[in-house]
């Protein structure tokens, strides 16, 4: 891939998405033989805008190309005596006198709103990868599952998409699927539930069954046992409040063509 500056940004919340992308770039400029010596990474916290800049003008050891990579840069601090260095830097931006050697900035969340970055951002390449929602984890888990080779029942979808709030936690527990599984390609609920919880007395989805079955009892029972067995309020509480949106939509709302697992439960009873 070519890029129209070399100046590329990749911000996001997404962490591992963001990575991936970091990962592909920084191999599609620099063969795998040049980038012990052309390739260099700095911590946000840890570095200047004059390191950076002093870098980033460095030709490149060997190699037709050069890779600075910033991480954190919405962590370096400019100070109100950096102007000489902020208008040296956005002056090279500008001019695009440096041809050889790329700067790739990445950071969680890239500030357009100070003039400074406003200038960086207009003269750059910028990848975003916002966080994943809740109703895209399903997709995700079944893009992810594909990608590798295996299949998965719905059951399985939802369970694993209602479970997990980011993307390298989910894909992390996928990985042991995986292995678990080897050469037979059909996953199901069952393998799920014993590969990630297999010494958990109950799960999420058994709050949702007490739910339905309207047992108070058992789900103080079931919500005790998770905390017991290590689960976090946060997670929890995340689970019932997705839970309870489902349910809503199926009470007050159109109902999806393609209902959930929990939501097709509630439909049968």
């Amino acid at each position: 891939m070519a890029y129209k500056t070399n100046l590329i940004i990749v911000e996001g919340e997404e962490y591992l998405l963001r990575k991936k992308k970091v990962e592909a770039i920084v191999k599609t400029l620099l063969p795998q033989s040049f980038s012990d010596f052309n390739y260099l990474k700095l911590d946000g916290k840890k570095t200047s805008l004059k390191e950076i800049l002093s870098l980033w003008e460095e030709l490149p050891f060997g190699a037709p190309k050069r890779v600075v990579h910033v991480e954190g840069f919405d962590k370096v601090k400019i100070k109100a005596s950096d102007k000489k260095i902020s208008e040296m830097f956005l002056h090279v931006l500008k001019s695009g006198s440096i041809k050889k050697s790329f700067l790739l900035l990445e950071c969680e969340k890239f500030d357009k709103r100070t003039g400074f970055n406003k200038t960086l951002a207009k003269y750059s390449e910028m990848f975003s990868f916002k966080k994943v929602r809740e109703w895209e984890f399903p997709q995700k888990v079944e893009e992810y599952v594909r990608d590798n080779g295996y299949v998965i029942d719905r059951a399985g979808v939802d369970f694993l998409a209602s479970s997990f709030s980011d993307l390298m936690s989910l894909y992390s527990e996928l990985d042991k699927v995986f292995a678990f599984k080897k050469d037979d390609k059909k996953i199901s609920f069952e393998d799920v539930k014993k590969v990630i919880f297999p010494s958990k007395e109950y799960t999420f989805f058994d709050i949702q069954d007490a739910l339905i079955e309207k047992n108070l009892a058992k789900s103080v029972k079931v919500g005790e046992a998770l905390l017991d067995g290590g689960f976090s309020y946060p997670s929890i509480s995340g689970f019932l409040e997705s839970t309870f949106k489902k349910a809503y939509s199926l009470a007050f709302e159109e109902r999806p063509s393609n209902p959930s697992f929990y939501q097709r439960k509630l439909l049968l009873d």
